[in-house]
């Protein structure tokens, strides 16, 4: 008997958890449960739980509630107010008493008959523990029990419902406290059977110790917190500046090279320049970004440190575009720079190859 109460009061809370009852911008800070009689708000048995969010889900196990008892459940908002409570009325299956379970099934939608269900364990504490069920949005799951005097429960349905991601943004905080503004995510075609999202963006100009942030939006306007994560890109920035400034743009070839874990890639820039330095497998993926974002005329370094790449050949590109008026120095047929009175205002690119031995 205490299995299908347990069962029954955790798919209720559940459901019960999802409803909200307060504006959008409140969240749901605590909730408890009570027996029967109100003690007053806050008074109640307080329930555990991941809450300082708009929706919540809550377990609540082990409880061997009398049948005919009203179980009831309240949250509470952060303006500091209580939502109505919410009550579950555990049933009794079975009227006998010394009968035990002997046989659990579940299915999804349409009643295929009594023990022609999907199996499922009883364990040895009466609770029935279900994974990897292949449910879509929108399915009903049934349960159904046997006992030992070979009769049959009620087929009990519990919903699954699955919220869907639409959005996802992010920002950087880089190290120093400059706030980069948020910007839009790519995300993942809805899968029918999955409540796994995938948000992703190429290109993310972190650094290292700044710190990403990120959120998330659902199809009904709800916004997640801000998640936040501290980039550790092995990346090291050294600048140098002589007496006298470069008079073309200029990329080096990476030293030591072969190298095992870390390398220093040198480039020489005559004016302040928009600056994207990445490094690519021989596939073509990108696997580091080193630099993008403006930067000061002079000389520059950048120590990338391998220690998570596998050895292989791999190739680093030097991208620059004008951020004054002055002309840039134009690449030439053969990778190299060309004169610097022979283009107005072109791209300066060049790539070249790393090798990494371990």
């Amino acid at each position: 008997m205490k299995t299908i109460l347990i069962i029954l009061m955790l798919f209720c809370i559940s459901a019960t958890s999802a409803i909200a009852q307060y504006n959008r911008n409140q969240q749901i800070v605590a909730a408890e449960y009570f027996i029967n009689t109100d003690p007053g708000e806050g008074n109640g048995t307080t329930i555990t739980g991941i809450y300082n969010l708009w929706e919540v889900i809550i377990n609540v196990s082990g409880l061997d509630v009398p049948v005919g008892s009203r179980l009831y459940v309240r949250f509470k908002s952060s303006n500091n107010t209580w939502s109505a409570p919410r009550c579950i009325v555990p049933k009794e299956y079975f009227t006998n008493s010394g009968a035990s379970l002997v046989y659990g099934e579940y299915f999804i939608n349409t009643d295929p008959g009594r023990g022609n269900g999907t199996p499922v364990t009883i364990e040895p504490d009466k609770t029935i523990n279900l994974y990897n069920m292949p449910l879509k949005r929108g399915d009903k799951v049934y349960f159904r029990v046997k006992d030992s005097f070979n009769r049959w429960s009620p087929a009990r349905a519990a919903t699954f419902r699955f919220k869907d991601i639409t959005k996802a943004d992010y920002y950087i905080k880089r190290v120093g406290g400059r706030v980069e503004p948020t910007v839009s995510m790519l995300m993942s075609a809805v899968n029918e059977s999955s409540s796994v999202f995938i948000a992703y963006k190429d290109s993310v100009p972190a650094r290292t110790n700044d710190t990403v942030y990120v959120r998330f939006q659902t199809s009904d306007h709800f916004r997640s917190k801000w998640y936040s994560a501290v980039e550790t890109y092995p990346i090291n920035v050294k600048e140098v500046v002589a007496g006298n400034l470069p008079t073309q743009y200029a990329l080096s070839q990476n030293y030591p090279n072969p190298f095992n874990p870390s390398t220093t890639i040198k480039y020489a820039l005559p004016q302040a320049s928009q600056v994207n330095l990445s490094v690519f497998n021989t596939l073509g993926q990108r696997v580091a970004l080193l630099v993008d974002g403006k930067q000061e005329a002079g000389y520059h370094e950048m120590n990338l440190d391998a220690s998570g790449f596998t050895s292989g050949v791999y190739f680093y590109r030097l991208s620059v575009s004008p951020s004054a008026t002055r002309d840039l120095v134009p690449t030439s047929r053969d990778g190299q720079a060309g004169d610097p009175s022979s283009s107005s205002g072109q791209r300066f690119t060049e790539t070249k190859k790393l090798i990494l031995l371990k």
